[in-house]
């Protein structure tokens, strides 16, 4: 299972990884609107955590791109 967290406090960050991280889960995690985008262009993920606010961005934008590049 791939996931990927995005927030721009990186404690949550941290946090969310260290819950979510198990033998079998690829955590990717990115603190940026740019960083994130870029790898959802350049991977697919099972799930996606997106704080709603990151800096001059927002989760649902990344939400819309990760509904398109990753359908399930």
């Amino acid at each position: 299972m791939r996931i990927l967290i995005v927030d721009d406090n990186p404690d949550m960050l941290d946090v969310l990884a260290s819950l979510l991280g198990k033998p079998e889960a690829e955590i990717h995690v990115a603190d940026s609107v740019k960083l994130a985008s870029s790898l959802l262009q350049s991977h697919t993920y099972d799930l996606g955590i997106f704080d709603y606010q990151i800096g001059k961005g927002n989760g649902l934008q990344l939400l819309r791109l990760f509904r398109q590049t990753s359908p399930r």
